[in-house]
This record gives C-alpha cells, sequence and structure tokens, in this order.
C-alpha cells in the first residue's frame, strides 16, 4: 500500500514523500520504501527491491484497490487488472487478489504498514531532516532492520523474524 510520509526539501522544493509497504500475511515482516511518486513504474521497481531481498516471490499478493494495478470491474463484476501490472504479476510468479472493499479483517493488515511508520518510524526522524530521498530510504532500511523487523508483533505475539524462518520457506524462487 501507499501512504503520504511528509514533504521533503529540495532544490526544486517541497516535494511529497510517499511510502510503500509489503507485509508478509504470516510473519508479517515489513518491507517499506520511500518514493516521490507513485507510479506504475516505480511500484514494479519497489516489488523487485522487496522480492530481491526477500530471495523469493509469494505465490499470492494482496492488493489495496489502487489504480496502478486494477481499473475497476467489468459488466460481470469480474476485476479488470492494469494490463502491465498484469504482465508483472505473470512474469513474477505471483498472483494478485484485491481486498473487498469495507472489510477491515483484509483492509487493516494492508495499511496497517504506512501507519506503524508513520508512528514510529517518523517520529524517531524529528528534529533530523534527511537530505535527500536516498538518506530517507537509508535511514528506513536501517530502522526495517533494527526495530520493525526485530519487535514482536502486536497481533500475533510472537517475534516477526522467528516466524519470517518459517515464511521464507513458502517462497517460490526467484
Amino acid at each position: 500500500d501507499w501512504g503520504h510520509l511528509g514533504y521533503l526539501e529540495t532544490d526544486r522544493g517541497s516535494q511529497k514523500i510517499w511510502g510503500f509497504t509489503i507485509t508478509m500475511g504470516y510473519s508479517r515482516r515489513l518491507w517499506a520504501s520511500a518514493a516521490l511518486d507513485q507510479k506504475l513504474g516505480t511500484l514494479l521497481r519497489m516489488h523487485e527491491a522487496a522480492f530481491q531481498e526477500w530471495g523469493g516471490v509469494p505465490e499470492e499478493l494482496l492488493y489495496d484497490r489502487m489504480k496502478t494495478v486494477w481499473l475497476g470491474t467489468d459488466e460481470r463484476g469480474e476485476i479488470l487488472w492494469h494490463p502491465v501490472f498484469l504482465d508483472f504479476a505473470r512474469y513474477w510468479g505471483f498472483k494478485p487478489r484485491l481486498c473487498r472493499p469495507y472489510r477491515a479483517q483484509t483492509k487493516g493488515k494492508i495499511e496497517s504498514g504506512v501507519k506503524y511508520i508513520r508512528r514510529n518510524f517518523l517520529c524517531g526522524l524529528l528534529g533530523r531532516e534527511p537530505s535527500c530521498l536516498m538518506d530517507f530510504n537509508t535511514e528506513l532500511r536501517e530502522w526495517l532492520g533494527a526495530v520493525a523487523n526485530m519487535r514482536v508483533h502486536g497481533t500475533t505475539y510472537e517475534k516477526i523474524l522467528f516466524r519470517w524462518d518459517m515464511d521464507q520457506f513458502n517462497l517460490q524462487q526467484l
């Protein structure tokens, strides 16, 4: 999911920072990165970076209803996937799914990553302004490794990395 993470002062003025998160369903391992746009190419590059870091690809990925992955539904109510995104999913071998609208059980799992970054990572940045997007992402990556993925998760009550040991065996090879 995407979420607004604030602004970055650059030579071109103030630019919005967008955070993208992917959370593994079982372990709740979080992968995140920030960008200055939410374009399809950016989304696909972030997926590839997450797959590389994880060393594999999940069989199924659940999405919120963002326009970069779905275009709407047809007359039968079937999902109309963005064709470039659907080609990307086929190439990497995962099945995309959309969460049902207004269904807290699935939507909350998707949206909680951005919320967690806002409430924890961004609070730790107070008083320190990253000089560029690369610095912001470097600090975000360090925080993910040292804090976010080292904690005991509030829903599973287990350490994320312990559950990740089991989660990674279900990934498809790159």
